[in-house]
């Protein structure tokens, strides 16, 4: 049974191991997912496709996790955002207030994250 099934997750963060551990779990669950690097290519993936739920580290590069929510939510007030740090200049409060759903500190608790994203697009 894969609870994901038929979920489109975009993930976003820039350290390449978590990105890839994260990723290979979600589809392992049954979820589509696109990754990207930092908010900037995010955006790009944003623009051209649809996804259930987006998935966003705060800190990187270019474009950072703030910047992102704030420009997804111009453009769409719907899909679920779900934000996460390992150290974070920012309050659940005010990443709650960019638009985003939800905000998990790092080490992330990869079960507690696929159950906010079956919480989310259900």
């Amino acid at each position: 049974n894969k609870p994901l099934q038929g979920i489109s997750i975009l993930l976003v963060d820039d350290e390449t191991d978590l990105l890839v551990m994260t990723k290979a779990r979600l589809e392992l669950d049954g979820a589509e997912v696109q990754e990207a690097q930092n908010g900037e290519e995010a955006l790009q993936f944003f623009d051209s496709n649809s996804y259930k739920v987006i998935i966003t580290d705060i800190r990187m590069p270019k474009m950072d996790g703030c910047q992102f929510v704030k420009a997804v939510r111009e453009k769409d007030q719907e899909t679920p955002i779900i934000c996460m740090s390992g150290f974070s200049d920012y309050t659940d409060e005010e990443i709650i207030k960019w638009g985003a759903n939800e905000n998990f500190r790092k080490p992330l608790p990869i079960d507690n994250l696929i159950g906010k994203i079956l919480q989310l697009t259900a």
